[in-house]
């Protein structure tokens, strides 16, 4: 034991490895005990350390950039004629994931067209085996999870959601579809 004075407070410290901390994560699994925890931020995220002196705590807040860990660039959006003349689309969230925003200009195409085109900010090494599309509001929805999908000419690029041979959009109605590459 060691008495020690610091910043004009006095306390008691263990000595040799009884002054270790121990951590071990969700509770379960290895015990680590070392006398110093290193935090190492990962890409997309950032650490903030902050010493709580009267909580005689050290808090740790991990922040992910741009509100998401799946990761990836921001991709882009191009309306197809599905989407009629003169729509506006767009897109938010990652190559991985993300929201894609249509409300219908004029006059759609109708069945089996082409709503928009995505393409990935930063090309995938193999193009993605799936693409998950799910409806994100109730136009959408009424559409049911059949009417739009991801068509097979998915690429290192681009992917391309399209209308069924039955389903076709509506001019000035906006649809909103959850995108998720699980890759």
């Amino acid at each position: 034991m060691r008495v020690i004075t610091q910043y004009g407070k006095t306390r008691i410290q263990p000595s040799g490895r009884d002054d270790a901390v121990t951590i071990r994560k969700n509770s379960t699994g290895s015990l680590y005990t070392r006398r110093i925890i290193n935090l190492i931020e990962g890409s997309n995220s950032t650490l903030t350390v902050a010493d709580d002196d009267t909580g005689d705590e050290v808090d740790v807040t991990i922040t992910s950039a741009s509100g998401n860990i799946i990761g990836g660039g921001t991709p882009s959006i191009a309306a197809g004629p599905g989407a009629g003349t003169g729509p506006t689309v767009s897109i938010t969230g990652t190559d991985r994931a993300g929201v894609i925003s249509v409300t219908c200009g004029t006059t759609p195409s109708g069945a089996a067209s082409i709503i928009a085109t995505i393409t990935f900010s930063t090309a995938f090494a193999t193009a993605p085996p799936i693409v998950i599309v799910t409806p994100a509001n109730p136009n959408a929805a009424a559409i049911g999870t059949n009417g739009v999908f991801v068509s097979n000419g998915t690429t290192t690029t681009t992917f391309k959601l399209n209308t069924n041979t039955t389903a076709s959009l509506v001019d000035g109605i906006g649809y909103l579809w959850y995108f998720f590459v699980p890759y």
